[in-house]
């Protein structure tokens, strides 16, 4: 038989003395674990010189509720060429009232964090000293770190025009290796080195889950993990002089972490840690998972979430693993020389730490019951400066590069001038963005609401920001501006840029995994199975049966559930060496496509260059053919026109011969008629001699 704590309590209440004072400490016990297991345990207030705005801009502790993104803004000094040429210094900053102005204009910009990092004969306003890297990751990154190890997605943005200082900012002075000079190491290498030395002080502690039977004060928090000082050197709940109580099981947290380090240049995303990578990007249908050591979710749901594929995610121990990293991938990323910047980007880097934390529960008899907690993402973003080319000088490949980053630059101020026009028309009660939709009333062919639709898919970077303007994530925007009047539009536009970014609500909120939620719950009532059995000893035997037998329920219920995670988690790591084995087929088939299309591409070229020599080869032969045929046409003509002569010339010969033979046949007509009359002439003339002869005869007679 088992009973319900209600049944419980009547049955106390009948049977002990003690019964009203027993149901008022465990009213005040469980309202006690209610607002102690809702929070979390390991809160650190955010420093108590940070601007009174700020703290109440940024009081979101639960998570789910609004949150406008912090700007900061850091002024630079000047740089030599500046101060060689007398560059007068037109931003003027007062921290005290965190506000930013340029001479010349009469509205100042107010920011979240003014960074004024001038010095010399440039001052702020209020007359503050000039702030170094130390400080500035102190009110920045340290922040950052404390809400992502609170389990909230956290981004760090630095924006600016090139030249302006958001690498130095973002990672220091780099060595032409790749590494950071010591001394000047920015809010990345500080921020990791100071990771790791949280979760060896998280992992080291233990968090105790609270007596069953305890009075609780209303300030009385959850032991710290971090090192952070409780009052009167208090390391964990309060315990009361109560004779009886149960013993306590711990929490026990452990984290992992894994960083990704890649570049987009010209809307093609590169893996800095290994170049040679296929790198793309995927989104996450609704209703759909994947799980891959290879994938990483860039938004803050499966729904509407831009995975990056193929990217290397290097498992990481300690900061000099990361440092070394940093340092490879630095070495890989795209720089170039312009009128601006000796070392300009060339493309956007984005550095991404990935948290995953582990809940253990230690119980009073040495077993433990291990689930998945949370998984927390640190997006480290170094954009690429906005640049005029006409002050930048680029030209060519660079100029390519100039106009890719231009406009990835321009889609993000759209996102987020839709984000700051949609949180201006209305704050619902939720602080969510709400989407626009087609309004029906209004008149107009395709007329909208007044809501704006912010264009993520337009560009690889909005897709990549997604969850960082208008998601999940706690997002800080550091704007880094030039203090000279040479730059005095660009710094304008630079501020402009953040005050619309800074309108921008985002719903951060710690997501946990429902295994360790469901742990937790079976724990509670495990604890409060086995209080309740304490209590039951005092009162009878009976009720102490009753309440072994429900003991044991619930220790089977959470063997059961155990298992049940157990299986689960079984199951999930054959899905994800699945889907794993899949995404390397998927790859390695991807690449021999890449292979074969890249043998036949050069396949191709070499038909396109061999078709080009024949073309050539065939047009050189053509013309020689058309002056060939041109000069066999003038042969023939000439040919022609001789055949032509000849035929004429052959004709008067034909003739002169006819007239010759008529002529021939005349003259042997005439040669016979003379033979003829010779003839006849010598018959006459022997005829003559004859009678002559006869006369001369006739006379001799």
């Amino acid at each position: 038989m088992i009973f319900s704590p209600l049944d419980c309590a009547i049955i106390f209440k009948e049977k002990a003395t003690h019964a009203h004072t027993y149901m008022l400490t465990k009213e005040l016990i469980r309202n006690a674990r209610r607002s102690s297991l809702a929070g979390t345990p390991y809160l650190e207030e955010l420093p108590a010189n940070q601007p009174a705005d700020l703290q109440s801009r940024n009081s979101n502790r639960g998570g789910g509720r609004g949150e406008q993104v912090r700007v900061a803004v850091r002024v630079r000094p000047r740089n030599g060429n500046e101060l060689r040429q007398g560059a007068q210094c037109v931003v003027v900053m007062n921290p005290s009232a965190n506000e930013v102005r340029l001479q010349g204009e009469s509205k100042p910009f107010s920011v979240d964090l003014p960074l004024w990092c001038a010095s010399g004969d440039q001052q702020a306003e209020d007359g503050s000293a000039p702030i170094d890297q130390d400080q500035i990751y102190m009110k920045i990154g340290r922040p950052l770190l404390t809400h992502a190890l609170l389990g909230f997605n956290s981004t760090i943005l630095a924006y600016g025009q090139t030249g302006s200082g958001k690498t130095h900012t973002m990672m220091g002075n780099l060595d032409d290796t790749g590494g950071v000079a010591a001394g000047s190491e920015g809010i990345i290498p500080r921020l990791c080195m100071e990771m790791f030395d949280a979760i060896d002080k998280a992992s080291a502690n233990r968090r105790s889950a609270p007596p069953a039977e305890l009075e609780l004060t209303a300030s009385a928090p959850f032991a710290n993990p971090f090192g952070i000082p409780f009052p009167k050197n208090q390391t964990e709940f309060p315990t009361t002089s109560l004779a009886h109580h149960t013993p306590v099981a711990e929490e026990q947290f452990t984290w992992k972490a894994r960083v990704m380090y890649f570049e987009l240049y010209c809307e093609k995303i590169t893996d800095l840690l290994c170049p040679k990578n296929v790198v793309t990007l995927r989104e996450m249908k609704e209703g759909l998972s994947l799980v891959d050591e290879n994938v990483h979710q860039s938004g803050g749901s499966s729904c509407g979430a831009f995975n990056v594929v193929g990217a290397t995610r290097v498992p990481v121990e300690n900061w000099k693993q990361v440092l070394q990293l940093l340092q490879l991938g630095n070495r890989h990323r795209r720089t170039a020389c312009t009128k601006l910047n000796d070392r300009s980007s060339r493309s956007h880097a984005i550095f991404n730490i990935e948290l995953e934390e582990t809940l253990t529960i230690l119980q009073v008899d040495g077993t433990s019951v291990t689930a998945h907690s949370k998984t927390v993402s640190i997006k480290l973003v170094d954009l690429a400066g906005s640049e005029r080319v006409n002050e930048s000088g680029v030209t060519g490949q660079n100029l390519k590069e100039a106009a890719s980053i231009n406009k990835s630059l321009f889609t993000l101020g759209q996102v987020i001038d839709a984000l700051s026009a949609n949180n201006n028309n209305t704050n619902n009660a939720d602080g969510k963005i709400l989407i626009p939709r087609r309004n029906s009333a209004s008149s107009g062919c395709g007329s909208t609401s007044s809501y704006l639709l912010p264009p993520y898919r337009e560009s690889l970077l909005t897709k990549l920001l997604r969850n960082s303007f208008g998601g999940n994530s706690k997002t800080t925007l550091i704007a880094t501006v030039s203090p000279t009047q040479w730059h005095k539009q660009q710094t304008l536009q630079t501020l402009q840029y953040a005050a619309r970014a800074r309108r921008i609500v985002n719903t951060p909120k710690v997501v946990e995994d429902p295994a360790a939620a469901d742990l937790r719950t079976a724990q509670q009532e495990l604890l409060d199975v086995r209080q309740q059995l304490e209590d039951a000893r005092k009162v009878g035997d009976t009720v102490a049966r009753d309440l072994v037998e429900r003991l044991h329920y619930s220790e089977e219920m959470m063997r059961r559930q155990q298992q049940e995670n157990t299986r689960l988690a079984d199951d999930i790591a054959r899905r994800e060496a699945d889907l794993q084995r899949q995404l390397r087929q998927a790859i390695s088939t991807e690449q021999s496509y890449q292979d074969e299309m890249d043998a036949m591409q050069r396949q191709l070229e070499a038909f396109r260059q061999d078709n080009e020599e024949r073309e050539a080869s065939l047009i050189e032969r053509k013309a020689e053919y058309e002056s060939e045929t041109q000069r066999l046409l003038t042969t023939q003509l000439e040919y022609d026109a001789k055949q032509v002569a000849l035929a004429r010339e052959a004709a008067d010969l034909a003739q002169r011969q006819v007239i010759l033979s008529q002529q021939a046949q005349e003259l042997e007509t005439a040669h016979k008629q003379q033979l003829v009359n010779i003839a006849r002439s010598q018959q006459a003339q022997e005829e003559q001699a004859r009678a002559r002869e006869a006369e001369l005869a006739a006379r001799q007679q």
